[in-house]
């Protein structure tokens, strides 16, 4: 029923289709509660009367140095680092709940990737690929946790700069008249902390991680399969079955119907599983990188040899954002 009803919506593959449109909206609940709770922790650990921007005694009394010798300076490095630290923790791991959700969702996208190759994905054939290509299930989880944390991870610099002015919005001694604009501030800077963190507005970022986790593991899940099954020749194919239409990028117009290096796919799935499970978002994004617009969606004279260069250092696809190529498994016509 999910596939039939994404059939009537999109043009894409409908069975990756189904699986973002009901990932999307629990990835993006984990994230908003998870955020929230921290940001609530934060608040508590900042002193409510910070953000409230009423008087702290207890803080306003540390002119100097504290009875223990530190300075204010001192103490506001401590709540930024572990403010900072919270809010990474916060997110390091799914629930329970959404874990199972999420295994559930890679297992339908390798078992339909299977099933559009005419193949199966019986439980000896799992094995023999994992035994091939290492802990790929386990993979898949932590490639969606760690492209996840990547909204924070790669944006460390940023939020250490609003919770080092949040602190100090909080420790530094106030005279009561000056209280009301001291509570602008704080809430200002809570809710740029908030947009950073991607809670102000989740569906502008989560669909797009949720759709190129999906579309990766169905093209893994295709080639690892077909690869088991005794095939040594990819082609890339966009939009399949029909074909480039009006959609697709000049990239994956001109890749179409070439041909995908076996070996670089291999190392690029071992790879991703590698930094997937170290959580390496850095790695993951060098070894799997998605190609810049510009290039993607170039025409202009010389895009064809531009594009033959980019094609040198890619794998498997999606090739870029909402990218609808995949790797389809051939043989040598005689």
């Amino acid at each position: 029923m999910r596939v039939e009803a994404c059939r009537c919506l999109k043009q894409d593959i409908p069975e990756v289709e189904a699986v973002i449109a009901a990932l999307t909206p629990i990835l993006e609940q984990w994230w908003l509660d998870a955020i929230e709770a921290t940001l609530r922790r934060g608040d508590l650990l900042l002193g409510i009367e910070g953000i409230t921007a009423a008087r702290l005694p207890e803080i306003e009394r540390l002119v100097g140095r504290t009875p223990d010798g530190r300075q204010r300076f001192e103490i506001e490095a401590e709540l930024v680092k572990l403010l900072q630290t919270q809010i990474e923790e916060a997110v390091s791991s799914f629930t329970a709940a959404v874990a199972q959700e999420v295994e559930e969702s890679r297992d339908l996208l390798l078992l339909d990737a299977a099933l559009a190759l005419g193949l199966s994905l019986e439980a000896e054939t799992l094995a023999a690929i994992e035994a091939h290509l290492g802990p790929i299930r386990a993979g898949a989880v932590a490639d969606l946790e760690t492209l996840m944390r990547g909204r924070i991870l790669t944006r460390r610099p940023e939020i250490k700069t609003i919770l080092e002015k949040l602190a100090r919005a909080s420790t530094t001694p106030r005279a009561s008249t000056a209280s009301a604009g001291a509570a602008v501030t704080a809430l200002t800077l809570r809710e740029e902390l908030r947009a950073i963190l991607g809670a102000a507005s989740p569906r502008s970022w989560v669909p797009f991680v949720a759709d190129q986790w999906s579309y990766r593991w169905f093209n893994i899940g295709q080639f690892m399969t077909a690869r088991d099954d005794g095939f040594t020749m990819f082609e890339a194919f966009n939009n399949p079955p029909r074909g480039p239409d009006t959609k697709t990028t000049p990239f994956c117009r001109f890749i179409h119907k070439r041909q995908i290096s076996v070996q670089r796919a291999e190392n690029q799935i071992r790879t991703h599983v590698r930094h997937a499970l170290a959580g390496n978002i850095k790695g993951l994004m060098e070894n799997w990188p998605l190609l810049p617009s510009e290039l993607t969606t170039d025409r202009g004279p010389g895009a064809d040899a531009r594009h033959a260069l980019a094609l040198q250092n890619v794998g498997l696809p999606p090739y870029h954002a909402r990218c609808r190529t995949v790797a389809i498994p051939t043989r040598i016509e005689r």
